[in-house]
């Protein structure tokens, strides 16, 4: 296992960049920022490329994953979840909080602050963001205490899964136009692939994986984190660096596009809003968790030397050197 075999998690790198790419040019180009909807004249490059990235990376997932298992010296596919401890876990907990705390923080938003909230916040989603944001934070500081995956801490990473699925509910029962509009469609589709990761990450943890769980997990995980990151930050570098009319209609919140809306009393009212902060803390949370879980463990000598405050003993042959 000396060479470590991780290339699920190189992976990333290009697939995001090549989501980023298309949806930068996807907003600028091909977005009427006045309606939401794709331009009329667009060609099928311009509407699916996007789509076309994250089925690329579907694609290279799966491949990378059968790859890492077949050769059979990747961290990630040989160590038993009991040995997922100390640092590894620590990581995984500590990247926990931000889903939970963004969570919070956007219920607190809407429930408690008038002009933070929607001029019809949803009752639906306050409930939500407060309880599964609490049971994220829960199981999080018991990750970092711990240190350790005992089954029922394992289990309670499906908190994430289950808020991510009620938040791609919350996302149809509030955009009607979730089909026709690409924010709204990108922003579900990132939800329900960040509930499917999850699912599968309490599945590993809790010790029940099955034969394919592992591969079903860094395959979830790359789909989500690439849909998630390539969109979030292409439309912060649009609002930035992008043409201004496109920019212009470009806000931090989905309060701010909601309540512009209104005051334009919905003509030509449109204005798309960065993601929204517990989904791009998703897409850190499996990033960090994916790096985790591919990192080498401390064999069993590392252990107990760094216990014991000895150096480990070299192999037989450096002694015979």
């Amino acid at each position: 296992m000396k060479n470590n075999s991780r290339i699920g998690l190189w992976l990333l790198i290009p697939a995001w960049a090549l989501a980023f790419a298309a949806r930068v040019v996807q907003i600028c180009a091909g977005t009427d920022m006045t309606s939401g909807f794709l331009k009329d004249d667009n060609g099928f490059f311009m509407d699916f490329c996007f789509w076309g990235a994250i089925v690329l990376t579907l694609a290279a997932a799966v491949a990378a994953a059968v790859l890492d298992r077949k050769k059979n010296n990747s961290a990630f596919y040989n160590t038993p979840v009991e040995r997922i401890t100390d640092g590894r876990a620590a990581a995984i907990g500590f990247a926990l909080l931000l889903p939970g705390m963004a969570a919070l923080y956007e219920g607190y938003c809407e429930a408690v602050i008038p002009e933070s909230s929607n001029i019809s916040p949803s009752p639906f989603m306050v409930v939500v963001n407060f309880l599964f944001g609490a049971a994220m934070l829960v199981s999080a500081f018991m990750i970092m205490y711990f240190k350790e995956f005992k089954p029922g801490l394992g289990f309670s990473v499906v908190s994430g899964a289950g808020y991510y699925t009620l938040r791609g509910i919350g996302v149809f029962l509030e955009k009607m136009a979730v089909t026709t509009v690409p924010e709204y469609l990108i922003n579900c589709m990132s939800v329900i692939f960040a509930a499917i990761f999850f699912m599968q990450l309490a599945k590993f943890l809790s010790g029940n994986e099955g034969k394919r769980t592992r591969e079903a997990l860094t395959v979830s995980g790359a789909v989500a984190a690439v849909t998630i990151l390539g969109n979030s930050i292409a439309v912060i570098t649009a609002s930035l660096a992008g043409p201004a009319e496109a920019a212009s209609r470009i806000v931090t919140s989905e309060n701010e596009a909601e309540m512009l809306y209104q005051l334009a009393h919905g003509r030509d009212a449109y204005y798309m809003s960065y993601m929204p902060i517990p989904v791009t803390a998703a897409g850190i949370f499996i990033v960090v968790t994916l790096i985790a879980l591919y990192m080498q463990p401390k064999s069993a000598a590392e252990n107990i030397a760094e216990e014991s405050g000895e150096p480990e003993a070299l192999p037989d042959s450096a002694d015979e050197e």
